[in-house]
């Protein structure tokens, strides 16, 4: 399968992306009652990025880097822990915390990838929540993800409203929750390599043109890579291209890829979603 011939370096995200895919496919087969919008806005999500990840050059770097860290929010226990099996499939261990004040103290001292939140919870609530994590220093353009009951339109305007990027209904399958952070986590990374990939790939129109170039140009015409005028325009890279900026998930050791494509992790079709 495609799965199983995806054992070049270069191909991990591939490989990773769709065995988290196939996971949730195969549960959301013998659970018809999940198939929901949220799941299949997900699923849409994970095929639109397997066609980014395919595309020549593109996976050289995007497993460079620290490992992703991720960060569940809910009060309630089973819920919050559920979370982080899922997010445990593919990634390390996540940070949990069970009230907004806890954290939104995690979210001041380090930096995300991006941040599963629920939205009814004693004190400061989801929404609340995204607003001041987005005011931090550290998770300025995290992406958060919203778990919650509320997934109905007036619900899905206030996460929009409140600065959230996703929406995700209870009950949820764990493989959602999956493909979501493998969705997020990778697409910021492949938008971090697009200028230099860019800047890379650029073809050289004149030399592709050839010598039809040279009557166009006319005899006063400067040379195709000779500068207009003495001082050479300096070109910079855009903030953040650098291979430090790109993170690791865990799935780039064998470790990891044991954990995400080992029999345990794949889904019991009779497995139940969390509350």
């Amino acid at each position: 399968s495609f799965i199983d011939e995806a054992n070049d370096p270069n191909l991990l995200p591939v490989w990773q992306v769709a065995r988290a895919m196939e996971g949730l496919l195969v549960q959301l087969a013998f659970r018809a009652g999940t198939v929901t919008p949220s799941s299949l806005r997900t699923v849409a999500g994970g095929l639109d990025l397997l066609e980014e990840l395919c595309r020549p050059g593109v996976t050289a770097n995007v497993l460079n880097g620290p490992p992703l860290r991720f960060l569940a929010v809910d009060d309630d226990r089973i819920s919050r822990n559920a979370v982080g099996l899922a997010l445990k499939k593919a990634f390390n261990e996540p940070d949990l915390a069970p009230n907004g004040e806890t954290a939104l103290a995690l979210a001041e001292k380090q930096p995300y990838d991006t941040i599963f939140l629920d939205v009814q919870m004693p004190g400061m609530d989801g929404y609340e929540l995204c607003s001041r994590i987005h005011k931090t220093s550290q998770n300025r353009t995290t992406p958060v993800v919203y778990v919650t009951c509320q997934s109905d339109f007036e619900g899905r305007a206030y996460s929009v409203l409140s600065g959230g990027s996703e929406l995700i209904g209870k009950p949820f399958l764990t493989f959602e929750i999956t493909v979501k952070a493998l969705t997020f986590a990778m697409r910021r990374r492949l938008e971090a390599q697009v200028p230099v990939a860019q800047s890379e790939s650029a073809p050289d129109v004149e030399a592709e043109r050839g010598p039809d170039v040279e009557a166009e140009r006319g005899p006063d015409a400067p040379a195709p890579h000779e500068p207009r005028s003495s001082q050479r325009e300096e070109t910079h890279s855009p903030p953040g291209d650098g291979s430090q900026s790109l993170l690791t998930p865990a799935a780039t050791t064998q470790e990891g890829k044991a954990r995400i494509g080992s029999e345990d992790s794949l889904p019991d079709p009779h497995e139940k979603t969390a509350p």
